[in-house]
């Protein structure tokens, strides 16, 4: 049809209200709204009136838009007007057009009618939007918007509808007060999709505000690196990649602008906000920040990298405006403003660059970044604080073009790894080694782990996990388990005794290389 739902659901339960649609009491009796536009006569029908001259009885009105002088019938002017008001819903219903002027033919009735999109909720699908649509076709002869959207109902944490008078409901006033009108917003925008209905949980504020907190700091940390720079003419040199790592942000900033269009276009706000929050603090915050860091020092690299970041937080304020406006507006006042975009509610929103997108820099980066990974697992594993460097590891690369990329990158796994010198081959010392993408990782343990310490510990770890695996495999065994429990849950348990096989294998290993 014209309209399109958004879900898809409620187009089937929009045209079945509407394929039995049955008469509507459109008058109240209430003091405020619109006054039903009839008359009656006193003399004409004395019957529909008491003693007092209150209205009884509705026969032979006078309908007209203007209060009538006289009774077109008999001519007396004692006219009483039908005290009750039109329903609620009848005024709303002709909301879309009487906004814009109607019924005045104004400018803006002839620009915006019908309008784009109308976001409103489930419980007024008949109420409000199907007379809204019957009102249009009727006084305009077009519909008054070409899409809806259907946002979900927030119920309270135990899933209950949130009521005054049942004391369900929240305060938004007082979470606003506690976290930010930002962190409430991409709390709830975080769970707009498809769903019919969505739980509200306090603890999902207090991520958004955590989130704020990252994108605020990053950005501080942007610019304070500016300071002193000529904003113009970084903004002139733009995105210029110098390396693998800045080819890699560029093409992960154009698939999270691809994903962030699909999600708005959609109507799908939670894609978009998740995405959002994977890029900006994981590969943003995470990664490309600690990577470039060093080349902010160095003189010959720094403009460029001063530039880079300037684009990348250029276009991430952009993205995240419609999610967090009042934080992002703040920072682009210090950022990203210019004459021509002095807001972002003026400022164009991204496009993607299919150019930029390149999936060489992605599958290099990553190979690169799990390395660190598997190196800063070892260092947990024997309780190397992060941000302590260490003096070496050694990166054993399984095949030639691995070599290649990880030699190329030394300097960013030193960086990231907290380590002082990254050594390519096999160890010449007793090393714990993890496996990693197209190289096996070693951390030197001399100086750094007690030996014997750390191999009753993992012992003792052993020895628990076994004792796990050993119940979880009793229940498996056991047939009346297997046949009576719900089949989730025998899958479940399943999946444990995978899980437990898996850390128990890796113990192991990890207990006989401190062997060897």
């Amino acid at each position: 049809g014209k309209i399109q739902f958004h879900p898809e659901r409620y187009t089937e339960m929009y045209l079945h209200w509407m394929e039995n649609i049955r008469d509507w009491c459109i008058s109240r009796q209430l003091w405020w709204g619109h006054q039903i536009p009839a008359w009656y006569c006193m003399d004409c029908h004395p019957e529909n009136f008491d003693e007092s001259g209150k209205l009884l009885r509705r026969e032979s009105p006078i309908v007209q838009k203007t209060a009538p002088d006289k009774c077109p019938r008999c001519g007396s002017t004692r006219l009483v007007r039908d005290p009750d008001v039109l329903d609620t819903w009848f005024s709303s219903a002709i909301w879309p057009h009487t906004v814009l002027g109607w019924p005045r033919q104004t400018d803006e009735l002839r620009l915006f009618y019908p309008t784009d999109v109308l976001i409103t909720a489930q419980e007024i699908l008949y109420l409000w939007v199907a007379r809204m649509v019957m009102t249009g076709l009727y006084f305009r002869g077009d519909i008054p918007f070409r899409e809806v959207y259907i946002h979900a109902t927030v119920l309270n944490k135990e899933g209950k509808r949130m009521s005054k008078s049942l004391g369900t409901g929240i305060d938004p006033l007082e979470l606003i007060d506690k976290y930010g009108a930002d962190a409430l917003r991409w709390s709830l925008l975080q769970q707009a999709g498809m769903q019919q209905s969505v739980r509200f949980y306090e603890e999902r504020v207090v991520s958004a505000r955590n989130f704020a907190n990252k994108v605020w700091n990053a950005t501080r940390f942007v610019l304070m690196n500016l300071e002193g720079a000529d904003l113009d003419a970084l903004r002139v040199m733009g995105a210029q990649p110098a390396d693998a790592l800045d080819r890699w942000i560029l093409s992960r900033l154009q698939r999270t602008i691809q994903t962030i269009e699909d999600a708005l276009g959609r109507y799908c706000f939670d894609d978009g906000a998740n995405a959002l929050y994977e890029f900006i603090w994981s590969e943003v915050c995470d990664w490309y920040i600690e990577a470039v860091k060093p080349r902010l020092h160095d003189p010959a690299r720094r403009a460029q990298t001063q530039a880079m970041l300037l684009y990348l937080f250029d276009r991430l304020l952009r993205l995240l405006h419609p999610y967090m406006p009042h934080m992002t507006q703040e920072l682009w006042q210090a950022i990203g403003a210019t004459d021509a975009e002095p807001s972002l509610g003026r400022a164009r929103f991204p496009v993607a660059d299919p150019a930029l997108i390149d999936p060489d820099a992605e599958a290099e980066v990553a190979q690169v970044f799990e390395g660190i990974r598997a190196i800063r697992n070892l260092r947990a594993e024997v309780k190397i604080t992060p941000g302590v460097a260490i003096p070496a590891v050694w990166v054993n690369p399984t095949d030639d073009a691995s070599a290649e990329r990880l030699q190329r990158h030394a300097a960013t796994i030193g960086h990231l790894a907290w380590c002082q010198e990254v050594r390519f081959g096999q160890p010449t010392e007793r090393a714990l080694m993890n496996p990693a993408d197209g190289a096996e990782v070693y951390l030197p343990i001399a100086g750094l782990v007690d030996v014997a310490r750390e191999r009753e510990r993992l012992q003792k770890e052993l020895a628990k996990l076994e004792a796990e695996i050993k119940q979880v495999q009793a229940r498996l065994r056991n047939p009346q388990f297997v046949e009576r429990a719900k089949p989730e849950v025998v899958q479940e348990t399943r999946a444990q005794e995978r899980d437990l096989l898996d850390r128990h294998a890796r113990l192991k290993a990890r207990l006989e290389q401190l062997q060897e």
